[in-house]
């Protein structure tokens, strides 16, 4: 009778530690589900929190939910043990004084040293005294009242949640599920342009499609690339229940998603793929051959030439591209040559008049077709030789029999090949008669000639027009030979011509009196004002 009194008793005391703990267990449950819902929604679905916080989310509630069952359930949860159901049921009634614990251990066989008669009247007096007792109250199920009245509180929000928002409660579940879905709300964004890749300088129109209730306006919020904030762009309702906005001239890429109404859509991204860029610039310059200048390699685009070279471009860009053309002012474009890599290319022509040119890049990765900016060639013209006839300074008269005196200068920048005399009489056409060949880039020759020898008609009175002409290394033609100033010369006889002579030097004796004359008046003048400055010196 003891035994069973003693076993009902650890029975009732493991259902009030079972209902304890069932009802502790669906508190904390309900409120860890309230707060996964809170920060779920909240936090990762309307703020849109980077990477995935359900797993750790998860992770705390399972540690937090088997602390509160072991603390509040399990730990309590003990085998069945006589002597210490006997202590808390003689805890429950004092007047006992140890009879029930001492009844207990001299049932198992464990009796001290006293007399056979004295354990047995005190078995008798022990079970006389346990008979009438009702041992169950060493549990009071009253102390239940407040977990499970709480607990009842937990489910009929959990059954409310589940009748009023059953489409949330299913979202949650499926999201900490692992699934990618989002919440319902009044308003659904059900389309968005999502990513895309366009060409820098380009401009993209992102659209959303909303269901639901459509509100007037929305918002699109775009970052971007290497910015911490988010720019909030008005989003005016556009046909229908559609909501777009242009951006232009995007030079960088960008995150941005789309919030209208109560819903938000996640985050995209707008790739913009720049041109390629050349890493490497080379052009060699070969000039013509009769300049004797060797092969020259610059690293600038615009560039400046001689008329006649020829220009080869040998540039590398990253990252590599598909086609690649040279787009000359007024021209079609030209293919250049690619390299297997698709990073190298190549391209050659001669320059014979300046011109503005670009490159046209297809770049490999997406087919984008980008323009670089425009360079020019300028080029530069060779010009023909620089000639002065030296001697004679000037026209005057000469006699048929004169030996003219011929000095020429003449440069060029590439080199002297010929020399000629060109020459006519009283306006008639030109002779040319060649004077000799011509080495170097700077001469200055001089040359005798005799009137008669080339014109034998040759008489008084006649007018004899003579120049000096200068071919350089180029070529031959008209077109490439300097021409000096030309000089008239009168033909008169010997006495007009000695007249002359004598009229000459006359002029040159006066010029010469009158400077020495003015020579000497200024040192009268020196000579006076230091006559004057020496009384004030002695003084």
């Amino acid at each position: 009778m003891v035994e069973r009194k003693l076993r009902a008793a650890w029975r009732r005391q493991r259902r009030y530690f079972h209902l304890r703990g069932l009802a502790q267990a669906l508190i904390w449950a309900v409120t860890l589900a309230a707060l996964d819902f809170f920060v779920d929604w909240l936090f990762i679905f309307r703020f849109r929190w980077s990477g995935d916080w359900r797993a750790p989310l998860l992770i705390v509630n399972a540690c937090v939910l088997l602390w509160a069952v072991y603390y509040d359930w399990l730990r309590h949860l003990r085998r069945f043990d006589d002597v210490r159901i006997a202590l808390q049921i003689e805890h429950r009634h004092p007047e006992l004084a140890s009879l029930l614990v001492s009844y207990v251990q001299l049932r198992s066989g464990d009796q001290p040293a006293v007399s056979q008669a004295l354990l047995d009247a005190m078995r008798h007096s022990a079970l006389e005294t346990i008979g009438p007792l009702d041992v169950r109250e060493i549990v009071d199920f009253r102390q239940l009242r407040r977990p499970l009245a709480f607990a009842l509180c937990a489910l009929l929000l959990l059954a409310a949640a589940g009748v009023n928002w059953p489409r949330h409660i299913e979202a949650l579940v499926l999201r900490m599920a692992g699934r990618q879905i989002g919440y319902p709300t009044q308003t659904r964004i059900v389309s968005v342009t999502g990513n895309r890749t366009i060409r820098q300088g380009d401009g993209i129109t992102l659209t959303a499609g909303v269901a639901g209730r459509v509100p007037q306006t929305g918002e699109i919020l775009v970052r971007p690339e290497g910015d911490t904030s988010w720019h909030r762009l008005s989003l005016p309702a556009g046909r229908g229940a559609e909501f777009s906005r242009r951006i232009d001239d995007m030079v960088a890429d960008a995150d941005y998603y789309f919030k209208v109404g109560d819903d938000r859509s996640a985050e995209f991204r707008v790739t913009v793929v720049p041109p390629p860029r050349f890493v490497e610039r080379r052009v060699l310059i070969v000039y013509p051959a009769y300049t004797g200048l060797k092969e020259h390699v610059v690293d600038d685009l615009d560039i400046e030439v001689l008329e006649g070279s020829r220009l080869a471009w040998d540039l590398r860009c990253e990252p590599s591209v598909r086609a690649a053309f040279m787009m000359a002012e007024g021209a079609d474009p030209i293919p250049m040559e690619l390299q297997p890599d698709g990073r190298g290319l190549r391209h050659s022509l001669p320059a014979a008049a300046g011109f503005k040119y670009s490159f046209r890049l297809v770049d490999a990765a997406h087919g984008f077709t980008h323009d670089d900016v425009w360079h020019a060639v300028r080029v530069v013209p060779d010009n023909v030789p620089d000639v002065k006839l030296l001697e004679p300074a000037g026209d005057g008269p000469a006699t048929v029999r004169k030996k003219l005196r011929l000095v020429v200068r003449a440069t060029d920048d590439y080199g002297l090949s010929k020399i000629r005399l060109a020459c006519s009489v009283n306006g008639a056409e030109e002779t040319k008669h060649l004077l000799g060949p011509l080495k170097g880039r700077q001469i200055e020759a001089a040359f005798d000639w005799t009137p008669r020898t080339t014109m034998p008609d040759l008489g008084e009175g006649d007018v004899v027009t003579v120049a000096i002409e200068v071919c350089d290394t180029r070529d031959e033609t008209d077109s490439r030979w300097g021409r000096s100033s030309a000089r008239r010369l009168s033909i008169v006889g010997e006495a007009a011509y000695l007249r002359w002579l004598a009229d000459e030097l006359d002029e040159q004796r006066a010029d010469i009196h009158r400077a020495w004359t003015e020579e000497q008046t200024s040192l009268s003048a020196i000579q006076q004002i230091k006559g004057q400055e020496t009384p004030g010196k002695a003084e």
